[in-house]
């Protein structure tokens, strides 16, 4: 279980980090296209963090 808490927080942490590169480009999106661009920009961002730490954690 702790395990499994530790993964949580390293991907939160990474993602935390993902989202904190990329929210100039968020807000660009925002400006130029309007919410529902910016949304699914800022979404795949999250969902790309997620599958990168789960492609390397299935090297393991």
């Amino acid at each position: 279980m702790l395990e499994n808490i530790g993964k949580l927080l390293y991907i939160r942490k990474t993602i935390q980090q993902g989202i904190s590169l990329h929210l100039e480009f968020v807000e660009v999106f925002y400006k130029q296209k309007g919410v529902s661009e910016a949304c699914d920009h800022l979404t795949c961002i999250i969902f790309s963090f997620i599958r990168k730490d789960s492609l390397r954690e299935n090297k393991y």
